[in-house]
C-alpha cells in the first residue's frame, strides 16, 4: 500500500465548492500513470487505467472529492502506529477529510494494482446534498458491469440500503458472490440503511447494482477523525477480489419488478446481521 500518497491526498484542503487542489492533483497522477482523466462541466472527475480497453464492461468505483473540514487555524498531519489524524496550529485535533479522501486513495489503490480495465468516478459537492452526482451525465456509465462506492466508515461494515432504497439484490450473484469474498475477509456486518451518498443517485440514475463498501476511516465530520491504515489495506485487498473474482461479463441490474418480488425479506435478513462496527 503507498501510504506516502495517501498523506499526500490526506494534506489536500478540499472543502465542498473548493475541490480544485485535489482535482489537479489526481490529473497529474494519471498523466504520470497513462491513465484517461476526464473532467466533466460540473467539475466531476472520471478516470481509467486502461485507456484502450474502455468500451467492454469493467467495474466501476466511486467516491468523493470534498470534505466539511475548514481549516482556519492550521492543518497538520499525524501518522502514530498506523492511525493518522490532524491537528491545527494550536494543538487542537481537526479532522482530515477521510470521508472521503481515504476513498478516493482505495479507488486509485484498486487501480493500480489490478490489470483488469476499471474506471473510477469522483464526485463534487457530495458532503452538501450529493450535488455532483445529481448534475452526471450518466451515459458515461453505459460500459458499467457493477458499482463498487468507497464511501462508508470503519472496517467490517456495510450498507445494503441508502435512505431506504435498496441498491443491492441480496439473493442475485452478484451479491452471493461479493459476500463470499467480504465474509472472507471478516467484512461481515451488514447494516440495513445509511444516509445519502453518490452511491444512491448512480443507482437511481443507472439501476446498477451498487454496494457501499468501508474504506478505513472514522469518526466522519467530526474534528476526532482519523484514518486507520490497516482498515484501509483491507479495503484495497478486498475490492481487488471483488475485481478479480466476479466476472463483468453483464450488467448487474436491479429492476422495479425485482422490488415487488423480492425472495429475500429485508427484515428478516438483517435480524441476525446488524452490528456495531469497531476497529
Amino acid at each position: 500500500m503507498r501510504t506516502e500518497l495517501l498523506k499526500n491526498l490526506l494534506k489536500i484542503k478540499n472543502y465542498s465548492r473548493s475541490e480544485e487542489t485535489i482535482r489537479g492533483y489526481i490529473k497529474d497522477y494519471c498523466s504520470a500513470h497513462n491513465y484517461m482523466f476526464h473532467r466533466d462541466d460540473y467539475g466531476n472527475v472520471m478516470i481509467h487505467n486502461r485507456p484502450t480497453l474502455t468500451q467492454a464492461l469493467h467495474p466501476y468505483l466511486i467516491s468523493h472529492l470534498d470534505s466539511v473540514h475548514l481549516y482556519n487555524k492550521g492543518y497538520n498531519l499525524h501518522d502514530k502506529d498506523g492511525i493518522i489524524y490532524g491537528t491545527d496550529n494550536l494543538g487542537d485535533r481537526v479532522g482530515i477529510g477521510g470521508d472521503d479522501k481515504a476513498g478516493v486513495f482505495t479507488c486509485l489503490e484498486i487501480m493500480y494494482n489490478s490489470n483488469l480495465p476499471i474506471t473510477s468516478i469522483f464526485f463534487v459537492e457530495e458532503e452538501i446534498g450529493i450535488i455532483g452526482s445529481r448534475n452526471f451525465d450518466y451515459k458515461f456509465f453505459n460500459e458499467a458491469s457493477y458499482v463498487l462506492s468507497y464511501d462508508a466508515p470503519g472496517r467490517y461494515s456495510y450498507p445494503v440500503c441508502l435512505c431506504g432504497k435498496q441498491t443491492v439484490k441480496l439473493n442475485s450473484e452478484f451479491f452471493s458472490k461479493i459476500n463470499k469474498i467480504l465474509e472472507k475477509n471478516k467484512i461481515n456486518k451488514i447494516q440495513n440503511n445509511a444516509p445519502y451518498t453518490d452511491a444512491l443517485n448512480v443507482f437511481n440514475a443507472t439501476g446498477i447494482q451498487t454496494l457501499n463498501l468501508p474504506c478505513g476511516y472514522y469518526y466522519p465530520h467530526a474534528n476526532i477523525e482519523i484514518v486507520h491504515l490497516p482498515s484501509v489495506k483491507l479495503a484495497i485487498k478486498n475490492g481487488l477480489e471483488v475485481v478479480s473474482n466476479l466476472l463483468p461479463d453483464r450488467k448487474y441490474l436491479i429492476t422495479d419488478e425485482d422490488y415487488g418480488n423480492t425472495e429475500y425479506s429485508l427484515k428478516s435478513f438483517f435480524m441476525e446481521n446488524l452490528t456495531v462496527d469497531s476497529m
